[in-house]
């Protein structure tokens, strides 16, 4: 018994000995392994080219100089000389405000002011320190740096102003009529050159276009040219816009301050005089003036009255087609003797 239990526990030493010494075997594991890898791809990238910037718009208008000038050409303001319209220091304060003597005076008659009118023999000159005769090789048109501020290398500003030769400066203007106004004005020696705009035919009614109230509505700033067809286009549907009164200007037919009409100089148009004195004294005569007192209706008996002096056929008298258009005519006036104004 005791031999058993000897021998058994030998053979289970024995196990457990040859169990220990005895090698393992291996076990398989699968892993994924991520290897880093660089991969080079072509490519045709296009790229847009950066736009150059864009400079900030300028607030000064620009202007086409040349056209400009080519209408200031057609104006009076770019040949402004007359012997006898006062190309002196004292006149010269509108007439060209560049020659302007701000210390020039009126002389004494006949002499008040140094000019030639086509009469005289020669030209009138007042007592010295009073105002001085302008010779035209020193003469100073109306030109671009009297309304407009110019620099030293030319560049002209479109804002009007105006140069005042006694205080060496621009004076700043409101509207275009105030630049206007500052020369073509009743003036303190007595010339009468202010405008007036009136008359019932621009009442800015319900439907109809703005009454001009600027100088500029009407007349170009350079050119100072003004055309009624602007705003009136369809006139041709009109009644007396015709061929037979085509060289009738508007203003003579459609006064209303009561200007005479008649031929001017060489008969070329129907225009609107005035009977004035001149501020140098002498009888009154009849200038040439455009009127801007204006109404719709027409008197056609102005013009063609009984034994008008321009032989047109009298509205006035009946006759076998034609009734009276009024009861009195106006008395017969000769063609006017003309002074052209500019």
């Amino acid at each position: 018994m005791t031999r058993r239990i000897l021998l058994g526990c030998l053979a289970l030493v024995l196990a457990l000995t040859l169990f220990a010494c005895s090698t393992p075997t291996p076990a398989t594991v699968k892993e994924t392994v991520i290897v880093p890898q660089t991969v080079v791809v072509q490519q045709t990238v296009v790229v847009q080219p950066t736009a150059a910037p864009q400079a900030a718009p300028s607030s000064i208008p620009t202007v086409d100089i040349k056209t400009i000038e080519a209408a200031w050409k057609l104006s009076s303001h770019s040949n402004d000389y007359g012997e006898g319209r006062g190309p002196n220091t004292l006149c010269a304060r509108c007439h060209s405000p560049r020659n302007w003597d701000p210390k020039a005076v009126v002389g004494p008659p006949p002499n008040c002011v140094a000019c030639k009118f086509p009469f005289d023999a020669a030209v009138r000159k007042p007592p010295a320190n009073t105002n001085v005769f302008i010779e035209q090789k020193d003469w100073k048109n109306i030109g671009c740096d009297v309304c407009h501020q110019a620099s030293a290398s030319g560049v002209v500003d479109p804002k009007p102003v105006l140069w005042n030769q006694a205080a060496g400066k621009y004076d700043a203007v409101a509207t275009t009529t105030d630049l206007c106004e500052k020369c073509h004005t009743d003036s303190l020696g007595g010339s009468k050159h202010k405008v007036t705009i009136g008359g019932p035919a621009h009442t800015g009614e319900i439907g109809l276009a703005k009454r001009p109230n600027e100088c500029t509505d009407c007349h170009d700033p350079h050119s100072q040219q003004a055309s009624c067809t602007k705003c009136h286009t369809n006139l041709s549907k009109t009644v007396g816009h015709d061929t037979v009164h085509a060289r009738i200007v508007c203003d003579a037919c459609h006064d209303a301050s009561g200007l005479q009409l008649g031929p001017n100089a060489d008969k070329t148009l129907w225009v609107a005089f005035r009977l004035a004195t001149s501020p140098a004294g002498g009888p009154p005569t009849l200038t040439q003036v455009t009127s801007h007192i204006l109404q719709r209706a027409v008197t056609c008996t102005r013009c063609h009255y009984d034994n008008n002096p321009n032989e047109l056929r009298s509205l006035v008298t009946p006759t076998a087609t034609r009734p009276p258009a009024t009861s009195t005519a106006p008395a017969a006036a000769a063609t006017p003797a003309v002074t052209p104004t500019r």
